[in-house]
């Protein structure tokens, strides 16, 4: 709710407090700009079997004149990222996940369907755990045309990049609907992203500035917005 006030009266939020199960603070929410859409709606206690262990999968349908748009907002929790351990509660997270795109893809076969979000692996690790287990094998990881696929998204206390956890994946229908992913085009400074990321060195202080936000200091921002660069995309509808 702060967050909505922080953004605005023309903002609505949808947030899985009143039924997820984990830690308040890794609840989900999906903003979005009212009047946008003809509907919005939350799906998500359609498909509590296919929930993650932190009930952390938001599904939210949006509607208008052409076809629909449904999107999982997706945060696996983490249990360490160096491989996929079959039989563990991480990697039943992302089977969950799998099963529910894929059920996804079957009963709205003539919808857009995008999931995206803090995976906890990187992009090699699923794209070969897709692979392995022979689903969503038509679906696209990040974009396979972008420079920057994979890269460092999560920040440490250090003031580093760390780790590319945060992904988009979607279905073959929305490739040539994506207008811009904001991946890393810059392989000389990892801070810059291509849709409003910025990262500036004053004073010998870190800096960064998200899009026409103000500036803030490195400290700040892992310690009040988030340990995550955000990713970011344009689809035209």
């Amino acid at each position: 709710n702060d967050l909505k006030l922080f953004l605005g009266n023309d903002v609505a939020v949808i947030s899985t407090e009143a039924y997820s199960n984990c830690n308040r603070n890794l609840h989900n929410a999906v903003f979005y700009k009212s009047g946008t859409f003809e509907s919005v709606v939350d799906i998500t206690l359609d498909f509590e079997k296919y929930q993650n262990r932190n009930n952390n999968f938001q599904i939210i349908k949006f509607e208008n004149c052409s076809k629909s748009l449904i999107l999982v907002n997706v945060h696996l929790a983490s249990d360490g990222n160096a491989k996929i351990v079959e039989g563990s509660e991480h990697a039943e997270d992302l089977r969950n996940l799998e099963q529910l795109l894929t059920y996804l893809e079957n009963q709205f076969s003539d919808a857009y369907i995008m999931a995206g979000g803090d995976f906890n692996f990187s992009d090699d690790l699923l794209s070969k755990h897709f692979s392995d287990n022979q689903v969503l094998n038509n679906w696209l990881l990040d974009d396979e045309n972008t420079t920057g696929k994979g890269t460092q998204t999560t920040l440490t206390q250090a003031g580093q990049m760390g780790n590319a956890m945060d992904h988009f994946i979607y279905s073959p229908s929305l490739k040539n609907k994506i207008c811009k992913l904001a991946f890393n085009e810059n392989k000389n400074d990892p801070w810059n992203f291509a849709l409003g990321v910025l990262h500036v060195q004053k004073h010998g202080e870190t800096v960064i500035r998200i899009g026409n936000m103000k500036e803030v200091s490195f400290i700040d921002y892992h310690t009040y917005i988030s340990d995550h660069f955000p990713i970011i995309t344009e689809i035209n509808l």
